[in-house]
């Protein structure tokens, strides 16, 4: 088994389902908190706005990982 970086054993689905958790997270999740200091207010106000800017990454690379192949199987074809 080689050492890969844990992202690249991922299978490619598991980054789309992040990105779906990420995006609920951050767009519905985050409605009913409400903070007392005024930054932290701050950031979970404009949580929804960021939510498509920090999945789009997300479901870029999950379609990256669909259309890899990995060397070895490269020589198999």
């Amino acid at each position: 088994m080689s050492d890969k970086h844990l992202l690249h054993r991922l299978p490619w689905w598991s980054f789309i389902l992040l990105a779906i958790v990420v995006y609920c997270s951050l767009k519905y999740g985050l409605a009913g908190f409400a903070p007392e200091h005024a930054l932290l207010r701050q950031l979970v106000e404009a949580a929804p706005v960021f939510a498509p800017i920090l999945t789009i990454p997300l479901l870029l690379y999950a379609a990256k990982r669909l259309y890899d192949t990995d060397p070895e199987e490269k020589d198999k074809l």
